[in-house]
């Protein structure tokens, strides 16, 4: 019963963080903003959903591993000066674990959010990072957790999006030599690689024209997440929050567009 309680208000709450975006912006943008966000898709309308499918942009309003370091990261330096490191970190490791069940607890998350979760306590206890270590780490104990996560498609892509960037550094690592859009382009070739066979396994259609349009709006994403979540934190200063949301504005109608 509680925990049926906790992931009712969890989801109340969630409804309440988009309403946030609603009350500033109009449909689509703030539709496309809560699933950036927040992952929430079921508002997104037939005709955009259906879009972002055909372009291979539908990842976008999928809450990612970006919004998780973005959540814990810097929040987590910031504290550091101020109460020290160990307390900064478990004050993170909530926030993190806080926004992974708002965002509806799905596989990309909680990957992101373990991998994250090891790195900072690397660094409380001195240890030495490796990528590929926590990577595989993370894999096992979600399919130790739950095995049939195996067969499930977020899993699959955000499993194999994570192998292509770790990939990346060395297979386009001339592409990054490309002013602006190189580095993100050599990034979304490198995850594209990877998710390709699983989104045509899956969904039966590809789209040759995902890498560009991915180069073209990509640089832009993270800065409308980090708007949206300062949005979010300024919604008690409900002119404030407004304000950023009119700054993101530009950036979710080029996406749309």
């Amino acid at each position: 019963m509680f925990g049926f309680n906790l992931l009712a208000n969890l989801r109340i709450l969630r409804e309440k963080t988009a309403a946030i975006f609603l009350s500033a912006l109009p449909y689509p943008e703030a539709d496309l903003l809560a699933g950036i966000v927040l992952g929430l898709k079921q508002d997104l309308g037939q005709e955009l959903y259906a879009q972002l499918k055909t372009t291979g942009t539908l990842h976008i309003v999928v809450a990612s591993g970006y919004n998780v370091s973005l959540i814990g990261k810097k929040p987590i330096n910031f504290l550091a000066y101020l109460i020290g490191r160990t307390p900064a970190v478990i004050f993170g490791l909530l926030m993190i674990w806080f926004y992974v069940f708002i965002a509806g607890v799905e596989p990309p998350l909680i990957r992101a959010a373990i991998m994250v979760s090891v790195l900072l306590l690397a660094q409380v206890l001195g240890k030495k990072f490796n990528a590929w270590r926590a990577f595989l780490i993370t894999v096992w104990l979600m399919l130790m957790a739950k095995p049939d996560l195996i067969t499930n498609v977020s899993f699959q892509l955000s499993v194999a999006a994570l192998l292509g960037l770790m990939m990346g550094d060395s297979l386009f690592a001339s592409l990054k030599k490309i002013p602006v859009f190189g580095p993100d382009l050599g990034e979304t070739l490198s995850a594209q690689l990877m998710v390709t066979p699983i989104i045509a396994w899956h969904f039966g259609q590809l789209s040759i024209v995902a890498p560009i349009i991915n180069a073209l709006i990509l640089p832009l994403i993270p800065i409308a997440t980090q708007i949206g979540i300062a949005a979010i934190a300024a919604s008690l200063a409900p002119p404030l929050g407004a304000i950023l949301l009119y700054l993101v504005y530009p950036i979710l109608f080029w996406t749309i567009m």
